[in-house]
């Protein structure tokens, strides 16, 4: 029933959100806030010739008990042959803890599944075609503490495992390839590549936390480089944005070295960088083409770079290795050298006739392409040539979506299957 309240609110509100979304002039601003023209182009023909496609998406859902909360994610991926009748289907999950509980349980939990996404698209990689990835291209740096950067993460992490090692002989054991036992970011960064199953960091973590490693390392931490209490578990954080650029760089180095191009696909973008007003981009621009009565398929190119311009900070000059690129991208594992070589040509894109315009982001090598424009034409051409809902959205990606989906049905099962006493969280103290 709805709350009277919140019914004059929303009556009260109508008026206002009319004016917003129904601008009488849509229009577009640069930096300067001066008015430039969208240049919408025809869209180019599908592509023409047989290929391969992949589809990728994960999930991820949590089931709160009363002293504990149990999480899961999961990553589904399918290769799709032009020939064959059914595709090769990839999936990966993790169902347990996140430790420590208290901090950033939602947003760290999103990046697992991302690992897990990146891992079965690696695996999904087709030949000759396209990778459609869903959402935005995830390949920032993520959290770093402002005071705590990458070198004194990795190092924490290799002091943990080898205190933890003090109390639990073979604690990599099932988790890592890695032999190294020193304490330098080079054996922590070992760990990391060797992992035998992804995501690696929380079933680590777990190992660490039943030793004792976790918490000793983290006083350490906090008491050398002088951490304020809301960022005492920014080391672990960072080691597992760490992990996420790893895996996204697997992913992306499959695609490529298989002639593929990796296409990120956003339903629902709410980026206002290419009209620079307070609504989204995607809605000044069907405004635009609803004005001039254009309901055809077409692009605009909204910007094409590499990942610092990309992410808004056009100021970093990658040939000079400034320090606000060294902060952005660790110097480990290949990921900076990596990361600096990656841009994005992003587009706005109707693929299908009376379509919804979606964000459309191609991820190519800076080093092998010379037209960023004519690749991101080459992309829609191929993915224009893909089985596609009535609004245009590849019918992959909506195969890909059911099939990653953890629904209560899914939960219920994984709380059965872990076996152990489960309480669920009580809402008792609520009851009169």
């Amino acid at each position: 029933m709805l709350t009277p309240s919140l019914l004059l609110e929303a009556r009260e509100f109508r008026e206002t959100l009319a004016l917003l979304v129904k601008s009488p002039r849509p229009a577009c601003y640069d930096e300067n806030h001066e008015e430039r023209e969208i240049t919408w182009l025809d869209a180019p023909s599908p592509y023409p010739h047989a290929q391969q496609y992949s589809a990728e998406d994960g999930g991820n859902d949590r089931r709160n008990l009363r002293t504990y909360t149990v999480v899961a994610a999961k990553g589904w991926a399918a290769r799709f042959e032009s020939s064959a009748e059914s595709p090769s289907r990839f999936e990966r999950g993790f169902v347990g803890l996140l430790v420590p509980q208290s901090y950033r349980m939602g947003a760290r939990i999103a990046v697992y599944r991302q690992v897990l996404e990146a891992n079965v698209a690696a695996q999904a990689a087709p030949r000759s075609g396209v990778a459609l990835f869903d959402g935005s291209p995830p390949l920032m740096w993520g959290k770093i503490s402002k005071r705590l950067n990458w070198d004194d993460a990795l190092k924490a992490l290799a002091r943990a495992v080898r205190e933890a090692s003090k109390y639990e002989r073979g604690i990599l054991d099932g988790l890592s390839n890695a032999t190294c036992n020193s304490v330098d970011e080079d054996c922590a960064a070992e760990i990391i590549a060797k992992a035998i199953k992804r995501p690696l960091m929380p079933r680590l973590l777990l190992k660490l936390a039943k030793t004792g490693a976790l918490e000793s390392v983290t006083i350490e931490v906090i008491k050398s480089q002088s951490l304020p209490p809301a960022e005492r578990y920014s080391w672990i954080s960072s080691i597992e944005s760490l992990e996420r650029l790893l895996a996204y760089k697997e992913a992306l180095e499959a695609v490529l070295r298989n002639g593929s191009l990796p296409v990120f696909i956003v339903k629902t973008s709410r980026s206002t960088k290419l009209c620079n007003t307070d609504v989204p981009d995607v809605h000044m621009i069907e405004m635009y083409l609803a004005s001039r009565h254009e309901h055809g398929p077409g692009y605009v190119i909204a910007f094409a770079g590499d990942m610092y311009t990309y992410y808004g900070f056009p100021e970093v000059n990658v040939r000079e290795r400034s320090e606000v690129s060294r902060r952005l991208y660790p110097e480990v594992l290949g990921l900076r050298e990596f990361y600096e070589r990656i841009g994005v040509v992003a587009t706005y894109a109707r693929l299908k006739e009376m379509g919804y315009v979606l964000r459309v982001d191609v991820v190519y090598d800076m080093s092998e392409v010379s037209d960023p424009g004519q690749l991101a034409r080459d992309a829609l051409s191929r993915v224009r040539a893909l089985p596609l809902s009535r609004e245009g959205y590849p019918i992959p990606l909506i195969t890909a979506d059911a099939n990653a989906r953890l629904g209560k049905e899914e939960m219920d099962g994984l709380m059965r299957a872990l076996g152990i006493e489960l309480v669920p969280e009580s809402r008792s103290v609520l009851r009169l």
